[in-house]
């Protein structure tokens, strides 16, 4: 008897369900990126799939969840995202000074997030319909299952200040505090974007992100001359 058939059907069906399920979300990004969240509903998403409901349903039992999932895969993407770019700005300061390139750090990470609308467009784009949306798209509960991704985005931000300030690159404070006002402002500028369609003259937010950065980061304490440095040592 073949005892590994079994097991190698199993994990033909499971690899089918996963190829399945990543196609919904395919499908359901494209909803979203390109008509907002009030045009997904589960029976278009079933229809564009070529499922029943019921079929969809076993799946993901519903709309909250497939933004849960959306979420989580756009948070995950950022992370990998973020360790691949910190590794290559990394070796190019290694040869800096301490303070530099803790102030290098931060600017590069901001760089990084306003660049994902060109590296990375569905990530940023699924960002900015689950944060950039006041109202609550999501449950507090199913929202929750991915704040430990969330959070540990932002620690590392949080890092990143707090080992500014002990190199004296910058004044003492609470690091969380300002990881979380640097990345609201830079996610704010990202919104900028929509209405550089209708005003092309507004400048582009990449450049309103180095002054946002610049102006934040002197106001933290920043040496003028050092951060000046920082900024053409990426």
């Amino acid at each position: 008897m073949d005892h590994d058939a079994p097991t190698e059907r199993r994990a033909r069906t499971e690899q089918r369900r996963a190829t399945r399920t990543e196609a919904i979300l395919d499908t359901a990004m494209r909803i979203l990126a390109q008509e907002g969240e009030g045009a997904l509903t589960m029976g278009r998403l079933a229809h564009l799939e070529g499922l029943v409901p019921a079929a969809l349903y076993r799946y993901f039992p519903s709309k909250d969840a497939i933004l849960v999932a959306l979420q989580r895969r756009a948070l995950e993407d950022l992370g990998a995202r973020l360790a691949e770019a910190r590794t290559l700005w990394e070796a190019r300061l290694a040869r800096q000074d301490a303070r530099l390139r803790s102030l290098a750090a931060l600017l590069a990470v901001g760089r990084f997030y306003l660049s994902l609308r060109e590296t990375a467009p569905e990530t940023q784009g699924l960002l900015a319909i689950l944060l950039g949306d006041p109202r609550p798209l999501l449950e507090a509960s199913d929202a929750s299952e991915n704040a430990p991704l969330a959070t540990a985005l932002l620690a590392e931000l949080a890092t990143l200040f707090g080992e500014a300030a002990r190199q004296g690159a910058l004044t003492s404070g609470d690091p969380l505090q300002r990881a979380v006002v640097y990345w609201a402002s830079l996610q704010g500028l990202t919104q900028l974007e929509k209405l550089r369609r209708l005003s092309p003259a507004l400048p582009p937010s990449q450049a309103l992100g180095d002054l946002t950065m610049k102006t934040l980061l002197l106001g933290l304490g920043a040496d003028p001359a050092l951060l000046s440095r920082a900024r053409f040592a990426l």
